[in-house]
């Protein structure tokens, strides 16, 4: 577990370096990729936003793999995941519902379905389904899918998602098949 956690580190801050903030006429602007706000004083609200990094470093991981071991499985698996993504970004722009207010800052984007649950239970169900002939190997896709849980309590904790949005997007993501089902 400690080195998954150091290597969770290691690829989360990596991947908060890579984001930018510009400055602009009227202010910031931070690239979305990876800006997530969190309360200073409260340790869960870090540890949450840690945690809803899940997707990107899961992105990064599988990316690599793909480029390492030129894989046509893990090929398959990011095609998967790119496509989940564009159904999510359709469905939210169609839905166009939005996210919940949080005190101070002016949200434009919409919030249903929530991407990072559709996200975090796509990659849950596919393990499990990719891993259902290998008995011993089933903790890992349980584990994945405490993670996708914890990614989708996350989102609601850090105020980035209503219940109905997170739940909505583990839904999308759980349904068997994958996103052309």
């Amino acid at each position: 577990f400690a080195i998954w956690l150091r290597r969770y580190v290691d690829a989360t801050a990596a991947l908060t370096a890579a984001s930018v903030t510009t400055s602009m006429a009227g202010g910031t602007k931070s690239f979305k990729f990876t800006h997530v706000v969190y309360d200073p004083d409260d340790r869960l609200s870090l540890l949450m936003a840690m945690v809803t990094l899940a997707p990107q470093v899961i992105i990064v991981i599988t990316l690599t793999a793909v480029v390492l071991r030129r894989s046509i499985p893990l090929l398959v698996f990011f095609t998967l995941l790119v496509a989940n993504e564009g159904l999510n970004y359709g469905l939210k722009h169609f839905i166009q519902e939005p996210r919940p207010m949080k005190q101070g800052e002016d949200r434009t984007d919409y919030g249903m379905p929530s991407s990072h649950s559709q996200f975090m239970f796509f990659v849950a169900m596919y393990a499990r389904m990719a891993l259902r002939q290998h008995p011993r190997r089933a903790l890992g896709s349980l584990g994945l899918a405490g993670l996708a849980a914890l990614v989708a309590f996350s989102r609601v904790y850090l105020e980035y998602h209503t219940v109905r949005q997170v739940v909505a997007g583990g839904g999308l993501g759980c349904r068997p098949g994958g996103p052309g089902a």
